[in-house]
């Protein structure tokens, strides 16, 4: 469980406060935007510069976990679609969704993997795209690297007993970080909670890639983590550790912990807060500038009373703890299912 920590004022911290309240953006980015209906992909890229949104392509796709990214200056999207051998309602037929690239300017559609199975989810780091996603005869979530010059995907960590979870994509440093727990401790957890009543989450462990090299990082308290982002500098993450209690005709849930944290990649220390601030309506985590001044982020003003509303996507200024609106996702996109990803211009 988490102690109670005394809040220290680092000298980051203190030069922040300090500084100029306007926040420079020099780092190019857009967002890309997928929203789902039915059996067609809509993608939209939003330009974060210019707050322009663009509406580029609806492709038809069948998957159970649709998911799907643009890359504009490739002209190419790449997505998710269920590999049929027979008729969609014939089940036992299907091998599971694959990732397929698009490119929309010359018609070309080509399938880029054969083992998935039960959706993925995409991230495109330079010339590769890194994909969470089960394996055939596999449990566990495995981390693929495919590389879209030579056209080969890459286990990159083979123990079947890490499962990849909660992860997100640095454009600008070129760094992904990822969660992973460990399948055995999650079902000695689930054997445990027979005889106790309680089901108790694992640990997570945060791994970082870049340079085509998987790095571990540390190990976190239990609970599930929800949202994260990477620069050089910070890690930041929103773990939640509910524990559900068996009472027979229902279960209670025990929430020990519930909230930001900060893991300082110098020090190696792990810290409350965003950098120190706790903002309840900060919700899921997109992009941290690296001078640590924004974030990107979907913003849920009094979430708590209205669990429907999606929040807006805004630049959320760390020094002085204000934001801009970028995006009203109620308004723009009201009842599609969304899948956001962080790309470089």
């Amino acid at each position: 469980m988490f102690k109670k920590y005394v809040l220290v004022l680092t000298a980051l911290s203190l030069l922040l406060l300090t500084s100029c309240n306007k926040v420079k953006n020099n780092e190019s980015i857009y967002l890309s935007i997928a929203t789902y209906d039915r059996d067609s992909i809509t993608l939209y890229t939003f330009d974060v510069d210019t707050k322009q949104l663009k509406e580029h392509e609806t492709i038809k796709t069948f998957a159970v976990n649709p998911d799907a990214i643009i890359d504009p200056k490739a002209h190419t999207i790449y997505y998710t679609e269920r590999h049929l051998l027979g008729d969609k309602s014939e089940v036992r037929h299907n091998d599971g969704d694959q990732v397929y690239s698009y490119n929309y300017k010359t018609n070309i559609s080509i399938k880029l993997t054969h083992n998935l199975i039960n959706g993925a989810t995409l991230f495109k780091l330079e010339d590769q795209l890194l994909i969470l996603s089960k394996e055939f005869n596999e449990y566990r979530i495995a981390l693929n690297a495919y590389d879209l010059t030579q056209h080969k995907q890459t286990n990159l960590e083979p123990n079947l007993d890490i499962s990849f979870r909660t992860s997100n994509l640095n454009p600008i440093t070129n760094e992904f970080v990822t969660t992973a727990i460990s399948e055995t401790e999650k079902d000695q957890k689930y054997q445990q909670s027979e005889t106790t009543n309680l089901y108790e989450n694992t640990k997570n462990k945060l791994y970082t890639y870049k340079d085509n090299q998987l790095q571990y990082v540390t190990e976190t308290a239990p609970g599930t983590i929800k949202t994260i982002v990477i620069n050089d500098s910070y890690i930041i993450y929103h773990l939640l550790d509910e524990v559900d209690e068996n009472k027979g005709t229902y279960s209670q849930k025990h929430i020990h912990f519930n909230g930001y944290l900060t893991y300082h990649r110098t020090t190696k220390e792990t810290t409350p807060g965003i950098i120190n601030i706790n903002d309840p309506n900060i919700d899921q985590l997109l992009y941290l500038s690296e001078d640590q001044t924004y974030l990107i982020c979907t913003y849920k003003e009094n979430k708590k009373e209205d669990i429907s509303h999606r929040g807006n996507i805004v630049k959320y200024n760390l020094v002085d703890q204000t934001y801009e609106t970028l995006l009203e996702f109620d308004t723009m996109f009201p009842k599609d299912y969304l899948y956001i990803a962080i790309m470089k211009k």
